[in-house]
């Protein structure tokens, strides 16, 4: 039978209205679809339920890669957590007060980014920390109100590629420092009115620039922060501070106004850089290492923020420069493993100070002779033949114990 119509409204559509009502009233009782939880992944089950509710509200879907808490500074107590989406991953700051857990500000640019095999943080530790690339006994901080992040990609599980540490600084959580070993290795802190560049194999900074950036945790960005000197894309004005070790350089007033050919050995019959057209100004700083057989070494800046080491005649020397006599070691090596071929081959710069750009690179089992050791730099200083030229230059790596040879 059909239904009845009354005033034109169908029995049926009000059995259907009345059907979603009840429906409506169903979910209302039962609660709406909740927003996708946060995820939290084996072994951390510790972390606090109230965290992890606040993170899930503010960060539904993300995936918790790792919480920590920085109890007792001045401004009360603190929690920090790296929540990641694929390979966007932010920092957020938690602030708590009494048993009120708020978030305080989130800041994605604060942290490395990118998928992860490694992402952790560690809580500072007041007192020394003996770290080889600052030098021993070094007083880092006198209480533990901060932490470091850790990151690795998934194609590096052997040890963090990248760092950040961010402590309290008197009024908030601050910059301190930071690495990116894939670019350079060693570490650099905020110092002074500026970075200090710290390479890990020597002690001391070897560069320092003047330069402002973001230290603010809220408003930091990592990667925006340059990670080897020449990316700051600032002028040195001057050569870098060069860390004494085994080649001191000396600062030789030159008389203004002249120029000089330079060659990348002590010699005319070693090639010349930049494509044979070397040329040193004595209108801009210069430093010598000392001289070799009638030749000198010498340290000056090429164009913005980049250095070049390389020899001119030792005549171009003002009378009055006292400057030491250079030994060189006569040390036949290979380079490579004994093991076996190293791959990715050895990068060669002249430049192993600032920028550590490459040159050339050298295949393994290519056979050198060590000049000087300049191991303090992560580097030999190494003659050799490439292309049917001799050439000196700088060979990324270090001698394998008593063996005449250096790996890296």
């Amino acid at each position: 039978m059909l239904p009845i119509i009354k005033n034109g409204v169908s029995q049926v559509k009000k059995l259907v209205f009345a059907l979603l009502l009840a429906l409506t009233a169903a979910l209302c009782l039962t609660g709406a679809p909740a927003e996708e939880a946060l995820i939290v992944p084996e072994g951390m089950e510790d972390v606090p339920a109230d965290a992890v509710s606040l993170l899930g509200r503010e960060f539904p879907g993300y995936a918790l890669e790792d919480y920590i808490e920085i109890p007792g500074t001045p401004d009360g107590d603190y929690a920090f957590a790296s929540v990641a989406l694929g390979g966007a991953r932010t920092l957020a700051c938690m602030r708590r007060s009494g048993e009120k857990l708020t978030l305080a500000y989130a800041n994605p640019a604060a942290l490395p980014q990118g998928e992860a095999s490694v992402a952790y943080f560690v809580q500072d530790t007041a007192g020394v920390k003996d770290w080889t690339a600052r030098g021993a006994d070094v007083w880092d901080h006198d209480d533990a109100w901060g932490f470091t992040f850790f990151f690795s990609p998934p194609e590096n599980e052997e040890y963090p590629e990248k760092g950040v540490c961010y402590h309290w600084d008197g009024k908030r959580f601050a910059l301190f420092s930071y690495f990116d070993w894939a670019s350079f290795y060693g570490e650099t802190y905020l110092e002074g009115d500026g970075l200090s560049f710290y390479h890990q194999e020597g002690a001391g900074a070897y560069a320092h620039i003047t330069l402002s950036v973001k230290t603010d945790a809220a408003k930091a960005d990592f990667a925006a922060l340059p990670k080897r000197v020449w990316d700051a894309g600032v002028d040195l004005s001057g050569l870098p501070v060069v860390p004494g070790g085994s080649l001191p350089a000396i600062n030789v007033d030159f008389a203004p106004g002249q120029k000089f050919p330079v060659y990348t050995g002590p010699g005319t019959d070693y090639a010349r850089a930049a494509d044979g057209k070397a040329i040193v100004s004595t209108n801009g700083q210069i430093d010598v290492y000392g001289v070799h057989d009638g030749w000198a070494m010498i340290l000056y800046e090429v164009g913005h923020a980049r250095c070049r080491i390389g020899w001119i005649d030792a005549s171009a020397l003002p009378e009055d420069a006292r400057v030491p006599e250079l030994t060189f070691l006569g040390r036949d090596c290979v380079l490579g493993w004994p093991e076996g071929l190293q791959d990715g081959g050895f990068p060669v710069t002249d430049d192993p100070l600032v920028t550590g750009e490459t040159v050339c690179t050298l295949p393994a089992g290519t056979r050198v002779t060590a000049l000087l050791d300049t191991s303090d730099w992560f580097y030999i200083y190494c003659a050799f033949e490439l292309n049917g030229e001799k050439q000196c230059a700088f060979v990324q790596g270090n001698f394998y114990g008593d063996e005449d040879r250096i790996v890296w």
